[in-house]
């Protein structure tokens, strides 16, 4: 039966070439062969245009990422170097203020050996002067002996307007700077007056009653027969209530002086471990923030 068909068909062929079925079938599998021909062209233009888009999404994600390493690495060396410029500069200031501590180290050595010097120097002056003192003190007392056994014969036999001798002749007594000046010259003004003596037999008396340091004063006055005044006047200097306020005021202040010194030399080593201990927790502090930063 199939072959009584194909004969037919091809009779039919033949007469009037192909039906209008088969060129129907033969168009509709022509344009379904088409439309797969263009879906998968269009399939692949697509495929293409995600592979395109992606890989440019790939090379933009590369050249951010390369961006953003390029500008880490340029923030971390320029941490890193003003990180060293802090270090530097807090070297310098270090070694600054280890020098600054030398130089006052330096200054109080040079300090205690300028007062080193002159205690010795006070010191030998002490000796010679009070060696002074000893010979004039020496010297005096021979004057006082002779003028002692002259003093009762010549003295009795002049009389002065006003006075009133007495056969007995009141000594007054010595000065050596130990007593209070203003009881002394009460005393020897009170002998002074029962004497009758005028101001050179007062300035002579007073000269040979002087003893010990109170001698001293001997030296810066006039060789040539001191008058009673320059000499109370010389003794009110050295021994007189301001010379007192005077000394006293010396002695406070060298001995405030002295306890500044002890106090400044006990606080050399605190002072000096306190720095290295401030020293050391600043850079501590220091590193661990820029660790911080870094990390």
């Amino acid at each position: 039966m199939v072959n009584t068909r194909s004969t037919e068909f091809k009779k039919e062929m033949d007469k009037s070439g192909p039906p209008e079925w088969f060129l129907q079938m033969k168009a509709d599998e022509e344009k379904r062969r088409q439309e797969e021909k263009e879906d998968k062209e269009k399939r692949r233009e697509a495929k293409e245009k995600l592979r395109q888009e992606e890989e440019e999404r790939r090379r933009k994600a590369e050249v951010e990422m390369i961006n953003s390493l390029t500008q880490i690495h340029e923030n971390f060396q320029l941490e890193v170097s003003q990180l060293n410029n802090r270090i530097d500069t807090l070297d310098e200031k270090q070694n600054s203020l280890v020098n600054k501590i030398q130089q006052q180290q330096n200054s109080l050595v040079n300090l205690e050996q300028q007062q080193n010097d002159l205690k010795s120097n006070l010191e030998r002056q002490i000796v010679e002067l009070q060696t002074k003192i000893n010979t004039q003190a020496s010297l005096s007392h021979i004057s006082v002996t002779n003028i002692d056994s002259e003093q009762t014969a010549p003295s009795s036999s002049i009389v002065y307007p006003g006075t009133v001798r007495t056969s007995k002749i009141l000594k007054p007594p010595t000065f050596d700077g130990q007593t209070a000046w203003e009881t002394y010259r009460f005393q020897f003004e009170a002998a002074a007056r029962a004497n009758g003596w005028n101001e050179n037999e007062m300035a002579a008396s007073l000269v040979v009653s002087l003893r010990g340091q109170a001698a001293t004063v001997l030296q810066f006055l006039p060789q040539d027969a001191p008058n009673y005044t320059s000499l109370v006047q010389a003794l009110e200097t050295r021994y007189g209530q301001q010379h007192l306020k005077q000394v006293f005021q010396s002695q406070l202040k060298v001995r405030y002086i002295k306890n500044i010194m002890r106090a400044c030399k006990n606080l050399k080593p605190i002072l000096k471990d306190y720095y290295i201990w401030h020293i050391l927790r600043h850079q501590e502090i220091f590193w661990n923030k820029s660790v911080y930063r870094l990390s």
